[in-house]
């Protein structure tokens, strides 16, 4: 009697856990079929990983452009006898190179876009980045400007129309340089840091209202001159 009862409770718990399998089966299939006249589950969003990467690209340029921007300020606050304001200013150009870099790679993938995504896109990455770059290449013309370096302030002040041909600052800029290096030639007075040549002085007077990007592009070719 004792062997029939434990034959009983085995074969009712094997029920039990077949029925239980079962049940398990029949949820896990109904979660993956949706039900006769109800909705569908939303679809996973589609990872676009080539997206993910050009954001990121741009991020770290961004990054690095701020950590040189950090630099260069700590080393403008320092006391003036311990300050290397050449470290500084060329610390503030790689700046500007980073964010051109991220300008121009968000420029770059946001051909990929679909033409209605593409505004928002280089609002976000291109515009900020590329105006950014921009502010530092006229502080550092600028700087040059007023140092008389007026060959160092030129070529800045074209790299500036070569990002943005409208510019006024930079257009201002260069024909205030031009006046001034007139004035130098015509004194004798040469600070210039360069070369005050009347071929020099007509060819910037001629083509500052030009593209200097090479490239049709509104983006210049900052840092290939070495300043």
């Amino acid at each position: 009697m004792k062997s029939v009862m434990t034959a009983s409770l085995v074969a009712v718990l094997a029920l039990c856990l077949a029925a239980g399998a079962w049940a398990e089966d029949t949820v896990n299939a109904n979660a993956a079929t949706p039900a006769v006249g109800g909705d569908k589950p939303a679809a996973a969003p589609v990872k676009n990983v080539a997206l993910d990467k050009a954001v990121a690209d741009v991020g770290a340029q961004v990054t690095q452009a701020e950590k040189l921007l950090k630099l260069a300020e700590e080393e403008l606050a320092k006391p003036e006898d311990k300050r290397d304001a050449k470290k500084a200013q060329q610390l503030k150009m790689n700046a500007a190179l980073a964010y051109l870099r991220a300008a121009q790679k968000a420029k770059g993938f946001s051909v990929r876009l679909k033409e209605d995504e593409r505004p928002a896109f280089l609002d976000q990455y291109d515009k900020p980045n590329r105006e950014k770059a921009v502010s530092l290449l006229l502080e550092l013309a600028d700087a040059a400007k007023a140092k008389k370096a007026y060959t160092d302030a030129l070529a800045l002040y074209k790299e500036v129309l070569g990002m943005d041909p409208k510019n006024a600052s930079a257009t201002e800029g260069i024909k205030a340089v031009l006046e001034e290096m007139k004035i130098a030639k015509a004194t004798g007075s040469n600070n210039s840091g360069g070369s005050t040549d009347k071929t020099i002085i007509k060819d910037y007077q001629k083509g500052y209202k030009q593209d200097y990007s090479g490239t049709h592009t509104d983006y210049g070719h900052t840092g290939r001159g070495g300043w």
